[in-house]
Order: structure tokens, then C-alpha cells, then sequence
């Protein structure tokens, strides 16, 4: 079995040796055909080589000389002039010094398609070189070209960005001297254009047209500027109805700094909106609503900082929050007061609360315990003190009535019970009656009057209907 092994082993190195000499062999063939300047049969034996090469220092060189072919290639087609067969060859090439032929084969595949009427191949073969070659010198002239066509087109958006670059980065060039007459003469419908798309609220549309136009020509410049001013003016106003106030203060600064003439007018509009924050914020603490009343006053300080108004309302604002604070405090200590039925502690403990924060359910709760002490004092005479105001009076008014009136009527006959007090089920709840007897009618007025809140409940159809009756 050992001898065996080592027989295999020695068969599979040696099958690699020639494996390797094979490889190399076939680069070496494909290296003399290059030398040769046989380029076209010098690649078809790389590209046979590489198929089976294992990655290494020869397989480099292999494709670095084919790269070398296709670039000789390239040249050979370059003097031609084939520019469709150079520009395939170059981009095989795929090298650095392909690149410098690269752009001027784009070019003359450009120019030849223009010459050909086919706008869109034009159009290609310059946005690649602008693409892949952004450093080429050609790109003045490109960008020149291409900007013609977009005018013959009559797409002046895209006109405009190809000249926007070119006096950015070739201010001198001899190319942004010829387009500007070009485009001055468009000047007229561009700002026509950006007024239209300020007018539908595209503010940073129109304010990149304005600058452009703003930049590099001085006609029109007093009514670019204007319209700059208009479009942060209206960014303001938006931004306001976001209430986005950092922008609105930046937007109003740039309104001013393009239309200095604005100045008074948009200061009164900053002033206008502050006053609008401090009245909000007035309202808010109006309703005890302390953090919103702060979130309002704040406001005005992105717009105008250190804002007299704002920084009182906000003072305003910490000290009714204090006030809150106490109140809560007193309202907590008369709750416990009151759970342990102490009412005239809890009754003074929510007065002072009330003191503070005027609150309505504070009053409610005062309200409340005056009628728990005057219940635990004498509840039958508190019952009947309830009733006599009930309906502002006019119910024992109705009864007092009807008794003289039947008293006229039946005199000795008739029995009244006058006011009974009963009570009834629940705590502080009474049943109050009334009663008028006759040998011929008889009436029977009962309510019920919870003693804690002061309600009144009829509990027949008579007591209920006691105030139809005296209308009758």
C-alpha cells in the first residue's frame, strides 16, 4: 500500500509539471505573436491562455499585453479614422492611455452622428464623454455643443445647466464667450418661468434658476434680485404656516439681503408674528396650560432673540406653574382631609387652592364640603332650605298656591301636612313631602334632594308637573 501511495503522489506532481510547462507554453506562443505586432492572433491566444492560467505573475503580463494589443489596434484604427471600430478597441483596451484617445473617438462618433441628423446618438455620445471623462479638454466644447442642441430643442432647463457649468468651471473659456449671447437673449423667459413656478409655491425651484441667472449676467439684475426676495419672502410665509421659525427668520434675513427696500415691511411681518405667539400663549395660560404657553413664547425668540414679551410671559408662565404646583399640593392634603370626613379642614385647605388656581373643579369641590357641614349640622333644615331654592323658588311658590287656593275653596276641610323630612336610601339623601288633602282631590308632592350637590328629583307626575299647574 505504501508503494502505492508514493506512485500516485509522484503521478499527480508530475501531471501538474507538464500541466504547468503546458500553460506556460501557451503564453509563451502568445508573447511572440505580440512581439511580432501580430496583435489580432497574439489576443485569441491570450484569451486561450487565461482560460486555463492559474492567477499569478504570468497571467499579469498576459493581460496587460493583451490590453497593449487592443490599444495598438485602437491606434491603427484611430489613423483610419474608423472611429466606431477605435472606440471598440479602446474601451477592450481598457488602459489609461487608451483613455487619451478614447474622448476624441466619442467626438468624432458625435460629430458624425450630428452631421447625420440623429440628435439622440449625438446626444449619448456626449453625456459619455462628460461622464467618463470629466477632466477631457474637450468638455467646454461638448458642453458648448450639447447646450446649442438643448436651444434647437427648446430644452432650456437643460440648456441652462450646461451653461450654468460652464461659466462655473470655465468661466474664460473661449466656449462660455460664444453661449452667452445664446442665452441672453433667453434671459426674458427664464425669469418669466421662475416668477410662474414661485407663483405655485416651488420656492427652491425657482430661487436655483434666480441664482444662476443672478450670477454670472448683469442685465436684469435689479429684477433677478427682486424676485430672489420674493421667493424667500413666500418661503417665509410657508415655513410659517409649519411653524418651522428658524427658517422663517433665515428666509425673512435673505428677503431683506436681496431687496434691502423690504426691510421695514418684514420687519413688522416678524413683529406681527411675535405678537400673534405671545397672544397664543396668553390664551394657553389662560386655560393653566403652563408648557404650551412656554412653547408659544418661545417661538418668537428664533425671530427675535431676547424678545421682552416672550422672556415676561414665560416668567409669567414659571410663576402660575408654581401657583399650580401649590394648589395641587393643597388639593392633595384637603383630599385626605375630606376622606377622613374632617370637612371644615378640607373645606379651608381647597379655599386656599382656590385662592391660587381659580379652578372650576376646585369651586365645585368647595361647594361640595359647605354642604357636607351644613348636612352634619341640621340635614332635615338643609333638606328644606334645598327645596325652598329649588327652581329659584317658584316651586314652594306653586304649593303655597294651591294650598290658599283649595283653603278658599274647602276651608277646614282641608289637611295639609305642611314640609316633612324622610330619609332615604344613601348617605346625605332625603325624601321631602307635601301634602294637601280634600274630601273631593288630593295632592301628594315628594322629592328627593341629595344634600352633597344640592339636586332635586320629582318622584311622582304631579310634584313634577306642580309648575304647569299653577300656570293654569
Amino acid at each position: 500500500m505504501k508503494i502505492k501511495r508514493i506512485a500516485f503522489r509522484s503521478l499527480v506532481l508530475l501531471t501538474v509539471f507538464w500541466a504547468g510547462c503546458s500553460t506556460n507554453s501557451g503564453y509563451k506562443t502568445a508573447h511572440k505573436f505580440f512581439v511580432d505586432k501580430n496583435y489580432v492572433t497574439a489576443i485569441s491566444l491570450y484569451d486561450n491562455y487565461l482560460e486555463t492560467a492559474i492567477n499569478g505573475a504570468v497571467a499579469t503580463n498576459a493581460q496587460l499585453e493583451r490590453s497593449e494589443c487592443y490599444y495598438q489596434l485602437g491606434k491603427q484604427a484611430y489613423a483610419k479614422e474608423n472611429w466606431v471600430l477605435a472606440n471598440r478597441l479602446f474601451f477592450l483596451a481598457n488602459s489609461p492611455q487608451s483613455d487619451l484617445y478614447a474622448d476624441n473617438v466619442l467626438y468624432q462618433l458625435a460629430q458624425n452622428a450630428f452631421a447625420s441628423a440623429d440628435t439622440a446618438t449625438t446626444l449619448d455620445y456626449y453625456s459619455r464623454i462628460l461622464t467618463q471623462f470629466p477632466t477631457s479638454e474637450l468638455v467646454p466644447q461638448v458642453l458648448y455643443n450639447r447646450f446649442l442642441i438643448y436651444i434647437g430643442q427648446d430644452a432650456r432647463d437643460s440648456a441652462l445647466n450646461d451653461f450654468s457649468r460652464l461659466w462655473n468651471e470655465f468661466h474664460t473659456n473661449e466656449f462660455t464667450r460664444k453661449a452667452q449671447p445664446e442665452l441672453d437673449s433667453l434671459l426674458p423667459w427664464f425669469i418669466e418661468k421662475a416668477t410662474e413656478t414661485l407663483q405655485r409655491d416651488q420656492f427652491q425651484a425657482a430661487l436655483d434658476t434666480l441664482f444662476v441667472l443672478e450670477e454670472y449676467t448683469a442685465e436684469h439684475t435689479s429684477q433677478i434680485r427682486n424676485l430672489i426676495s420674493d421667493a424667500y419672502e413666500a418661503m417665509a410665509e410657508d415655513a410659517y404656516s409649519k411653524r418651522d421659525m428658524h427658517l422663517v427668520q433665515s428666509a425673512i434675513a435673505n428677503a431683506v439681503k436681496y431687496n434691502p427696500a423690504k426691510e421695514q415691511k418684514l420687519q413688522a411681518y416678524i413683529e406681527g408674528i411675535c405678537s400673534g405667539f405671545i397672544q397664543n400663549g396668553d390664551r394657553e395660560l389662560e386655560k393653566f396650560k403652563t408648557d404650551a404657553a412656554i412653547e408659544e413664547y418661545t417661538h418668537c425668540f428664533a425671530l427675535i432673540p431676547q424678545y421682552e414679551p416672550a422672556e415676561a410671559g414665560i416668567e409669567a408662565a414659571k410663576t402660575l406653574q408654581k401657583k399650580i404646583d401649590e394648589s395641587v399640593r393643597l388639593n392633595e392634603k384637603a383630599s385626605m382631609q375630606e376622606d377622613a370626613e374632617n370637612y371644615q379642614a378640607a373645606l379651608e385647605l381647597y379655599q386656599r387652592s382656590y385662592r391660587l388656581i381659580p379652578a372650576a373643579e376646585i369651586k365645585q369641590k368647595i361647594f361640595v364640603m359647605k354642604n357636607l357641614l351644613r348636612a352634619q349640622e341640621n340635614p332635615k333644615d338643609f333638606a328644606i332650605s334645598i327645596l325652598e331654592n329649588y327652581k329659584n323658588g317658584k316651586v314652594v311658590e306653586a304649593i303655597y298656591a294651591l294650598e290658599q287656593e283649595l283653603r278658599l275653596t274647602y276651608s277646614d276641610e282641608l289637611t295639609s301636612s305642611g314640609w316633612r323630612v324622610l330619609y332615604a336610601f344613601g348617605d346625605y339623601r332625603y325624601e321631602v313631602r307635601y301634602d294637601l288633602l280634600t274630601p273631593a282631590e288630593s295632592y301628594y308632592f315628594i322629592w328627593r334632594v341629595n344634600l352633597i350637590d344640592q339636586t332635586v328629583i320629582p318622584l311622582n307626575k304631579s310634584t313634577g308637573n306642580i309648575l304647569e299647574k299653577k300656570t293654569e
